[in-house]
């Protein structure tokens, strides 16, 4: 456990592995929903995404799950921008003691945002120029640019994969003034590197919100490649 506090909705970052030692290192944001009380789903997925990363040949990893921002609760708040500006000091300085605490060769570290958690990435990444090596959007409702390259990374450091049965994508449909985060980033006018994802739970709409929780489901492509990510190896 490096921190927790129980106020408000509650705030936890917790570490699988040690980050000080590991050669690859990943920080996982969770999105909306996101709180102390529920973050048990979180660390899971986070081990299962140190488990990928040593099937891909990582020989040693650390995976944390950083609750350390006040998520929207629900769809009416994951539309403001302003938990995701408000997050960005708070996971940009995150990003740095990690570099600034890690002993011996430099660790290969990765970001990886779920849901809304992507759009915290991508505005930290646009304003602060957060210390990473790869950010992976995973589901992303958008995140804050129009474009990879505006994230102050190499476009191909920038991963991406939304789940064909994704409901999320219904937040993708209108553009600009309308959609507040941006476009998605899996879509093909970003640019940067997409990676394949089961396609997840369908519905009579051909979308669920079973499908947007499906990434981390063992044999999941998308976990596969964010292992393979995390490990600093090619994606699929």
């Amino acid at each position: 456990m490096l921190g927790i506090d129980s106020s408000g909705n509650g705030r936890a970052i917790v570490a699988i592995g040690n980050p000080d030692t590991a050669a690859n290192v990943a920080t996982f944001v969770p999105g909306t929903g996101a709180r102390l009380g529920t973050c048990g789903t979180d660390i899971g997925r986070s081990d299962s995404m140190v488990d990928a990363a040593k099937q891909a040949g990582s020989p040693s990893t650390a995976s944390i799950t950083w609750i350390g921002y006040d998520a929207p609760q629900d769809l009416v708040a994951a539309a403001d921008e302003d938990y995701a500006q408000n997050a960005r000091q708070d996971l940009d300085r995150f990003q740095d003691g990690l570099r600034a605490t890690h002993q011996g060769t430099p660790s290969h570290n990765t970001v990886i945002g779920h849901s809304y958690g992507s759009t915290v990435i991508g505005h930290t990444a646009r304003d602060m120029n957060i210390n990473a090596d790869d950010v992976v959007f995973v589901g992303s409702p958008g995140t804050g640019v129009s474009r990879a390259e505006d994230l102050g990374l190499p476009p191909e450091n920038v991963h991406s994969t939304v789940a064909k049965h994704d409901v999320i994508q219904v937040t993708n449909v209108f553009k600009e003034p309308f959609d507040v985060h941006g476009p998605d980033p899996a879509g093909p006018m970003f640019g940067g590197n997409v990676f394949t994802s089961d396609p997840g739970t369908s519905s009579w709409t051909g979308y669920s919100t079973e499908a947007h929780s499906q990434y981390w489901d063992q044999e999941n492509k998308a976990l596969n490649n964010m292992g393979n990510i995390i490990a600093g190896k090619p994606t699929t």
